[in-house]
């Protein structure tokens, strides 16, 4: 579940529930993503599509069916729930524990059960179409309880928002 905007995005069934009206106002297919099975999004093995927003709108990470060396990256169009764009993106996103997107770029974190940290070694700017090289990324998540399954960046306040192990954390971000 995820809140955005006057509603709340439900990924598991990809629809849309208004707050206001107190209903269900859409929902949207995401082609070629991966759905049942072992085909999970990230080694942590917890679903198979991530939601995140940014400053620019709402997006749908997954894995693709079949496919283990490629991610599906879905930019969304809530009001209609529609794909307004696709990119599929070679990396072996079982490599990964968890990502998220901060202005157009999609972020990927290694190991999400270290407790010393993890660096952020892929990005990925959405809207350039290119990988960021390693050098230029920066960052390292730190998991002190040793699971991070959730992240997100909430553009508002500029923070990333983990859960690990049962516990909310937040991180302040420069951007």
């Amino acid at each position: 579940m995820f809140v955005y905007q006057p509603a709340v995005i439900f990924w598991h069934h990809n629809c849309r529930y208004d707050l206001a009206k107190r209903e269900l106002t859409g929902s949207v297919r995401l082609y070629g993503m991966a759905h049942s099975g072992d085909d999970y999004l990230y080694s942590t093995g917890r679903g198979y599509v991530d939601l995140a927003a940014d400053e620019t709108g709402l997006w749908a990470i997954h894995a693709a069916a079949d496919d283990t060396d490629h991610l599906l990256v879905a930019r969304l169009d809530t009001e209609v729930m529609s794909v307004t764009s696709t990119w599929s993106i070679a990396v072996r996103h079982a490599d990964y524990g968890n990502g998220f997107v901060i202005c157009g770029v999609l972020y990927l974190v290694g190991d999400v059960t270290v407790k010393d940290g993890s660096p952020v070694d892929f990005a990925y700017d959405l809207y350039k179409r290119r990988r960021i090289e390693n050098g230029d990324v920066g960052l390292t998540l730190v998991s002190p309880y040793q699971l991070t399954t959730a992240l997100a960046y909430n553009p508002r306040d500029r923070r990333l928002y983990a859960w690990d192990n049962g516990n909310q954390l937040t991180y302040p971000l420069l951007v």
